[in-house]
């Protein structure tokens, strides 16, 4: 698709030549600076677009989640530390419930259930073997 020029945007183009040129005959500008003005100017007459895109017929993308591990290893990242910076009651309770109904998993489950103040390393390590199990 080419853009219409348009007679307004050459005129303007003009314009900013014969000023440029003027301030160069007339040494308010050096003739090197004055002609770089004019070149911005075209670049911005010719870039500048005619119209701007009206915002309010711009529509978001759409959000989507999936259920899955990925959603609860997300879900999970966000809840494992608590302010004091320790691993939350909660995210070992959440990496336990993720053992459950697997009998593949039970050696974990008990190293979960023995641990009392588990580190990250630990969960870390918890979460890698439950996703080799899968």
């Amino acid at each position: 698709m080419i853009r219409q020029f348009g007679v307004n945007r050459a005129v303007t183009i003009v314009i900013a030549w014969l000023v440029a040129a003027g301030w160069a005959l007339t040494r308010v500008l050096d003739v090197p600076h004055a002609i770089l003005l004019a070149a911005i100017a075209t670049a911005l007459v010719v870039v500048w677009p005619r119209e701007l895109p009206d915002v309010a017929r711009l529509e978001p993308l759409p959000f989507r989640t999936h259920a899955g591990a990925r959603s609860d290893l997300s879900h999970l990242s966000w809840m494992v530390l608590d302010r004091d910076g320790a691993v939350s009651p909660r995210a070992v309770a959440r990496v336990r419930a993720l053992t459950d109904g697997r009998p593949s998993l039970d050696r974990l489950r008990s190293s979960i259930d023995a641990t009392s103040q588990p580190t990250v390393v630990q969960v870390s390590q918890w979460l890698d073997i439950i996703e080799g199990a899968s």
